[in-house]
């Protein structure tokens, strides 16, 4: 009798354990879906980073967050998007970076594009990754760092941060990981439209330009 009591006592737990995982694949599930369904109906490139970032800080409960992207001209990460929940802030940058960058090697979004796979840091007092540059990054304590890939080209850094010690888990890192592909490929699409639309813009104003030439140079009568 006491080993069958075992038995079902062990039974019942696998069976609460398998129910809490599916509640979570469930929940990764959901979420990875909204920000597919988001960024699909979005080609401008703040509304992606914008949107994208503010589902993942829900899903994972991150106080604040950034999403920091690679300047094709000095090869410098800068955030082209910032989130501070509990203030109800969510900056963009018009056509730049909100901040200051960082040099590819250095800090904690350096590490992670250079390796390229998640990083959490479960309390930042105890790792040299972390290098507070204002007041706010001095009391964060957990953070979760992913990188942006579009194949095996890095494109940027998505940034949670919480200000309690060991807030994320593997859980949330395999979310931000999945969420971060989904990024990347909506923001290549969105920098492709982009750049067609000015070369399309500017090939417009040059035959536009070569008309209006023309135009003066053909005389009155014809000839």
């Amino acid at each position: 009798y006491g080993t069958m009591e075992q038995r079902v006592t062990e039974a019942t737990a696998s069976l609460e354990r398998s129910r809490a995982d599916l509640a979570l694949a469930r929940d990764r599930a959901e979420t990875l879906y909204r920000i597919v369904r988001t960024l699909a109906v979005s080609l401008d490139e703040r509304e992606v980073l914008t949107h994208a970032l503010l589902l993942v800080a829900q899903a994972t409960d991150a106080q604040r967050g950034g999403i920091m992207l690679v300047e094709p001209n000095t090869g410098r990460l800068a955030f082209r998007t910032t989130l501070d929940r509990e203030r109800h802030v969510l900056s963009t940058g018009s056509g730049g970076a909100t901040t200051t960058g960082l040099d590819r090697g250095q800090g904690l979004a350096g590490w992670v594009l250079a390796n390229r796979k998640v990083a959490i840091i479960d309390d930042t007092a105890l790792d040299t990754r972390w290098q507070p540059r204002q007041d706010a990054d001095a009391r964060d304590r957990s953070v979760l760092a992913a990188p942006l890939m579009l194949q095996d080209e890095p494109l940027g850094v998505l940034m949670l941060i919480h200000s309690e010690a060991g807030h994320f888990d593997e859980e949330h890192g395999e979310l931000a990981q999945a969420a971060a592909g989904q990024i990347a490929v909506a923001l290549s699409k969105a920098q492709l439209y982009r750049y067609v639309s000015e070369q399309s813009e500017r090939l417009g104003l040059t035959l536009q330009q070569r008309e209006e030439v023309v135009a003066h140079q053909v005389r009155p009568d014809g000839a």
